[in-house]
Formats: C-alpha cells, sequence, structure tokens
C-alpha cells in the first residue's frame, strides 16, 4: 500500500502523517480482505482535493464491506445509463469470454423487444462501458512488459499469491488507475481491447439475495435471464447482418460488424442454457434459409475447423441445425411447425443422425415421435445408429434399436455400427449390438472387419468380446499385423 501511495500522483502529495493514516485505516478496516482494501484505495484516489481533513472525512465514511462498496459503485450509475448498464452487467457476466469494448459497443445498440432490431445511430465511444461501469471492471491483455511487472509490484505489499492471481494479475489493467498518466492508459482503449468484471465477487453479489434487499436491487442479476438477453441479441445481430447492404460476405464483415463472430458461434451456446424459455426467435431464424447460410458462412457448427467466410459443404435445413446443437425447445418448436424431419442436408445427413451424433436423447425421440426414418442413409456415419455407436452414447443406441435400427446395414465411415463402436472401444455398445444380432464375421468399412477395428484401437477386452462371439479364428492375423504396423 505504501507504493501504492507513493506513486499515486495525487495521494504521494500527501504528508506523512495522513498517509499513515490511511495505510493504518484501510488495513484495519479490511482485516485481509484485499478486494475490500483495494475497492477503498481506488476511491481515496479520485479525491479532488488532498487536504487532510478531506481525506480524514473519506476515511470515517468508508463503506464497512464489500457488498456496501459495491452498493455505492452502483448508486452512482446516473439513472439515465441505468438500462444501458445492466445490459453490459448482463454481457460481462454470462459472455463465453471476456467481449472486447468493440463488442460492447454493439451489445448496448441491440434492441431485442418485438421482431428485434439495431439501433445503429446510437453507438457509442469504446470508453463507456469503462465509464459506466466505473469500478466494476477491469481491462485485460496487457501487451507492455513492463507494465505488468511494474502492476504486479504495485500490490504485492497488501494481497496473497492466490489473490493477487484472482483479483488483479499480470494481465489486468484497471481502467481508472491513476498510477500511470492519462495518455498511456487510453492507448489500452481498442476495439479488440478485452473487459471483464473487476472481480468474482461482483458477479456473486449481482446475483446475490443480499442486492435485493439494497437500494440498488435494479441490477439483480438472474442467469437464465441474462442467458435469455445474449441468445437473443446474437440472433438479432445475426439477422441485422444478413439482411444489411453492407455485408460483403468476407473478412471484411468481421470488422465492419464487431459482434458478429461472437454472436455466430454463441448464440445456441446462450439459447441451450434457457431451453424452458420461449424459442419464437430462434426458429424464425433457423426457419430462414439466407440468415442459416450467412451464419454458416461465418460459423459452422459441424464444420468446426472452417474459417469464417469458407465454403460450406452441404447446408442442411434449420431442424438440422437445432438437432445437431440439442436445442430440445427450438426443435419441438419446428416440428410444430411442421419442418421437414426427413430433410437431407449437413455432414450428418439428416436431423436424426445429427442428434445422435452428439447423444441428445430428447432430441432424438421427439424426432422419432414425428416419423424420422430410422434406417435413412447417408452423411459421414452412413446412418444414425453408426453414428450413436461410435459416440458410445448406449440410450440413443438402445432408443434407435428399439425403433428398429437395422444394425447390420453397411456404409459411413467404420461400415457398420459395430466397427463404429469397436474402434472407440465402447463396450458396452458392443455388447447391446451383439446381444441385438450383429454379424461378428461381416467383411467391408475402414478396418475391413469388427477385429481389424477392434485392434487399430487397442482394446484387448472388445477382441476377446468379439472371439466369444464367434470371431473367426483367421481374422486373428489382423491383429498381429496391426500390432506389426504399430511398432514400426
Amino acid at each position: 500500500m505504501t507504493t501504492q501511495l507513493s506513486r499515486d500522483h495525487r495521494l504521494s502529495r500527501l504528508d506523512q502523517q495522513t498517509k499513515a493514516l490511511i495505510e493504518e485505516t484501510i488495513s484495519v478496516k479490511a482485516d485481509g480482505m484485499f478486494r475490500w482494501a483495494y475497492c477503498q484505495l481506488q476511491e481515496l484516489k479520485k479525491i479532488k482535493v488532498t487536504k487532510p481533513k478531506y481525506v480524514k472525512e473519506a476515511l470515517r465514511s468508508l463503506p464497512t464491506t464489500l457488498d456496501a462498496t459495491y452498493d455505492r459503485m452502483l448508486a452512482t450509475i446516473e439513472s439515465l445509463y441505468r438500462k444501458e448498464a445492466i445490459v453490459l452487467l448482463q454481457w460481462l457476466a454470462y459472455a463465453q469470454s471476456p467481449p472486447s469494448l468493440g463488442e460492447l459497443v454493439e451489445a448496448a445498440i441491440v434492441d431485442i423487444t418485438e421482431e428485434g432490431h439495431i439501433e445503429v445511430d446510437e453507438r457509442g465511444g469504446l470508453e463507456d462501458t469503462l465509464e459506466i461501469l466505473s469500478g466494476l471492471v477491469v481491462l485485460v491483455a496487457v501487451d507492455t512488459e513492463d507494465y505488468e511487472s511494474e502492476h504486479e509490484e504495485n500490490v504485492r505489499n497488501y494481497e496473497t499469491d492466490d489473490q493477487r492471481n484472482e483479483d488483479l494479475g499480470s494481465e489486468v489493467l484497471d481502467y481508472e488507475d491513476t498510477d500511470k498518466p492519462a495518455a498511456y492508459r487510453h492507448r489500452r482503449i481498442k476495439e479488440d481491447t478485452k473487459v471483464r468484471l473487476a472481480h468474482f465477487s461482483v458477479k456473486e453479489y449481482l446475483e446475490s439475495e443480499r442486492i435485493l434487499q439494497s437500494e440498488v436491487k435494479e441490477f439483480y442479476l438472474e442467469s437464465a435471464i441474462g442467458h435469455r438477453l445474449l441468445a437473443q441479441s446474437c440472433l438479432t445481430y445475426i439477422m441485422h447482418y444478413s439482411s444489411s447492404n453492407e455485408k460483403s460476405s468476407t473478412s471484411q464483415d468481421l470488422i465492419d460488424f464487431p459482434l458478429l463472430r461472437y454472436a455466430a458461434r454463441s448464440w445456441f451456446y446462450h439459447a441451450s442454457i434457457q431451453q424452458a424459455q420461449e424459442s419464437t426467435r430462434e426458429a424464425s431464424f433457423l426457419s430462414c434459409r439466407d440468415a442459416v447460410h450467412d451464419w454458416l458462412l461465418v460459423h459452422c457448427p459441424d464444420q468446426s475447423w472452417n474459417e469464417p467466410f469458407d465454403r460450406v459443404e452441404a447446408i442442411g435445413s434449420g431442424l438440422y441445425y437445432a438437432s445437431f446443437l440439442g436445442l430440445e425447445a427450438v426443435v419441438n418448436k419446428l416440428l410444430a411447425n411442421e419442418a421437414e424431419v426427413n430433410a437431407q442436408g449437413g455432414r450428418y445427413g439428416n436431423a436424426l443422425q445429427a442428434a445422435s451424433v452428439g447423444g441428445h436423447e430428447k432430441v432424438v425421440q421427439m424426432l422419432l415421435d414425428a416419423g424420422a426414418e430410422v434406417n435413412v442413409q447417408g452423411g459421414e456415419y452412413g446412418n444414425a445408429l453408426q453414428a450413436a455407436s461410435e459416440g458410445g452414447h448406449e440410450k440413443v443406441v438402445q432408443m434407435l434399436l428399439d425403433a428398429g435400427a437395422e444394425f447390420n446395414v453397411q456404409g459411413g465411415e467404420y461400415g457398420n455400427a459395430l466397427q463404429a463402436a469397436l474402434y472407440w472401444g465402447h463396450e458396452k455398445v458392443v455388447q447391446m449390438l451383439l446381444d441385438a444380432g450383429a454379424e461378428v464375421n461381416a467383411q467391408g468399412g475402414q478396418y475391413g472387419n469388427a477385429l481389424q477395428a477392434a485392434s487399430e484401437g487397442g482394446h484387448e477386452k472388445v477382441v476377446q468380446m468379439l472371439l466369444d462371439a464367434g470371431a473367426e479364428e483367421s481374422h486373428m492375423r489382423t491383429i498381429a499385423a496391426a500390432a506389426y504396423d504399430t511398432a514400426i
């Protein structure tokens, strides 16, 4: 703390007696709680007049708890900005990764009411988030080693190693840190500068019952509502992009539409967390062929290795992608809207195979109930049963078998469902298929036969299961050959 006081351009002017009073007061009241001490010191740095009497008055009025500290910070947000502040807090609390300042500028102009639209004429500045949420956020990914070392040294005197890593760390820059000149701080304010809540306790308090008993209860956050906001905002943004005259369908769009990449990669993550919620917008989006095409150009979930704006092979239906992503409420909505359950397309051929790949049991059952053809051929795994077997999804395998799946049908990457399960060593699935009558000596597929598939995967137990089930001894030479290939 002594270092902090000496390096702050305002507090360093205090006489030694006042500095000693600050150190003693904060140290005693903090009772070992670093975050509280840090917040109070940052507030003291904002004192406009450094006469000892004003410093003493500020010390007397310090909030006694961390909750009270956050109450004070939230209370200072002017009523004019509170609606936007709540939106920003939700993004910071629930985004999959720390959002950038550029992304937050876009997030703040998304209106999700009714059909949803983007208030393009209301874009603010990059510093808006930092000004509105003063004291509650920090910048991350500081790229100057000298500053990182100095910043760590500044806080080392009054925190433990674990606290330092959690609270500030070497990759955090407090926007309001007056130890550095304003020009230095503002060089960090760029579109791609990441920002996060200043400490885990900020989110914890915002989600707690305690805040509901305070005068700032309007800032209370609820996870399901937050994820709903982000899902709806992402979809609204993608729809805006898809219909924009400024769209070029090139990588330039990632610059011109700063929230596009995040929206394309994350809308379904947020949607999946609030499955019980109304899913009209998700279903509407997935029913819009042009919007889906533009989404897939930016991020194709079943071909995730694609770079943005690479050509997408075999685009599937909206139902296909909802099934692949396991979005139960959306699948239900699309089926209620009479989506074609057996439509072909996508890496996995159809919705049933896509759901089976991910082991989405409820979605599989909904599709079967809606008339999905369990033995339809096509896609990477040839059929739904092979897809479920490859992933070791036992319940889905049983559901498909109960629905009449043909377990000996040939095709797909592994030739048949048994070989798919054998290669990955899914013992229970192997036993289920053998019990159902899978042909243990069937030829074909990537590995030629079942014993070859099992030996390629190095699974001794399933090899023995095959032998016990009547695998021909003549096939044992494939095991030796595979072992020889591995050895050399």
